[in-house]
């Protein structure tokens, strides 16, 4: 008996699918609906949207951003809530603190210029791992500010969407250069890096470059991700600024990457949290001490 031929699964359509599209044969898994779903977010009409909303003062404002404190977990305890409350969801998302939440390390070469996770530290022939099994040629963004990876560190901060989203000077120095690359807006936690590993690189970003007497040339980008409405700067180039001052805010979360010299020394571990005046980055004397 001729057994009947069955039609494709929606799953098998869907790998047809992706295939056709990005012109990359993939797995049937359940990495194709990652793959979907990632590309879906990072579509510039979602971001267009998303951005709309989020700076606009919508209907029942209040009630959205107390849902996403209780989804996220976020400590308003140290948030300098303006008078009336936030004007919209970005205000909030760039909240301020209060004075005295983030003590900055004084002794430190670099302080952390953020909140996040410490997802990767150390720089290899300009590349810079990102995802277990993948990386991602970093050094591609100091060519927005005229610099090579030659001699150079890097780590990378992963903002997750519960934490403080403003970006602080890691040393005291003078803002030489800032400059806005245009690009996609991947997605940039550990599922978005594993479907599209140079987000760090393509996504839109935010760079600038300190001249800090005592450390040197420091870089730090502001790299955008899956439905950021904008990067706002706080800061013009030629201004100086103490160690801990604000360079800037994202409207809706992202990643930031840090390159000094690599005559500093890493302090912390891959893997773990940082906070905006952590010490980052020590004088390798001090390490060997």
């Amino acid at each position: 008996m001729v057994q009947p031929k069955f039609r494709r699964s929606a799953r098998q359509l869907g790998v047809d699918f992706v295939a056709r599209v990005t012109g990359r044969a993939l797995a049937p898994t359940r990495s194709v609906l990652e793959r979907v779903f990632i590309d879906g977010v990072s579509s510039p009409s979602v971001a267009r949207t998303v951005a709309r909303l989020a700076d606009g003062s919508i209907v029942g404002l209040k009630a959205w951003i107390g849902v996403f404190v209780r989804t996220f977990d976020v400590d308003m305890s140290e948030v300098d809530v303006p008078d009336g409350g936030f004007r919209s969801f970005n205000a909030f998302f760039a909240r301020r603190l209060r004075q005295g939440a983030r003590p900055i390390d004084h002794q430190a070469a670099l302080v952390s210029p953020c909140d996040g996770r410490l997802t990767a530290c150390g720089v290899a022939d300009g590349e810079l791992a990102v995802v277990k099994g993948r990386r991602a040629r970093v050094s591609s963004i100091l060519d927005d500010v005229g610099m090579t990876a030659s001699d150079k560190t890097a780590a990378i901060i992963y903002l997750a969407p519960r934490d403080y989203h403003r970006v602080h000077a890691p040393a005291a120095g003078v803002i030489e250069a800032m400059t806005r690359r245009s690009g996609s807006h991947y997605p940039v936690n550990a599922l978005g890096l594993r479907h599209h590993p140079d987000a760090l690189t393509t996504n839109e970003r935010l760079t600038f470059l300190l001249d800090c007497e005592d450390v040197g040339k420091v870089v730090v980008s502001m790299v955008a991700a899956a439905n950021v409405s904008s990067i706002v700067p706080s800061v013009e180039v030629g201004a100086t600024v103490a160690v801990g001052d604000d360079l800037a805010s994202f409207q809706l979360g992202s990643t930031v990457v840090v390159f000094a010299d690599a005559r500093l020394a890493c302090s912390r571990f891959e893997g773990e949290v940082v906070r905006v005046g952590e010490a980052l980055h020590i004088h390798s004397d001090d390490r060997d001490a």
